[in-house]
């Protein structure tokens, strides 16, 4: 809902700012303007009442729901909701790929030892299992 539609339903609207608006609140007896109204860059309504009334008793009387105070969600391609922020990574792609760089070293020397020898200890195979582990957790990081 855009706020022009909100203030449509609201009487005794004044503009305070840009975006920024006061009006009666509709849910108590209002003699002067105590309902203040923001809408945000994004599309998200705020609404306050300074005499007290709860956001969901202002929208109730207004005929609206929370959920109209904000912009629908948009949808992407596989159907999920995404947000508008960023995924924040723990990880920077130079520290992702001087952890595999270790890994791969690793992998060569079990290489090395099968060579060598024709067989790896316990110890050689397990820290070849945990590499391929953590290469493979790393692909499934960055495609995320």
């Amino acid at each position: 809902m855009s706020a022009d539609t909100l203030l449509n339903r609201l009487e005794g609207v004044r503009e305070v700012g840009p975006g920024r608006y006061v009006a009666r609140c509709p849910a108590h007896e209002d003699r002067q303007a105590s309902l203040s109204i923001t809408e945000k860059p994004d599309g998200v309504l705020l609404v306050h009442c300074f005499a007290g009334c709860a956001i969901a008793e202002v929208v109730g009387a207004l005929g609206l729901d929370l959920a109209d105070l904000f912009p629908p969600r948009e949808s992407g391609a596989a159907g999920l909701v995404r947000s508008g922020k960023p995924v924040k990574r723990r990880w920077s792609a130079a520290q992702i790929l001087a952890a595999l760089t270790l890994e791969l070293c690793e992998i060569v020397l079990v290489i090395g030892a099968i060579a060598r020898r024709g067989a790896v200890t316990p110890t050689e195979y397990d820290r070849l299992l945990r590499s391929v582990q953590r290469v493979m957790h790393a692909e499934g990081y960055c495609s995320d």
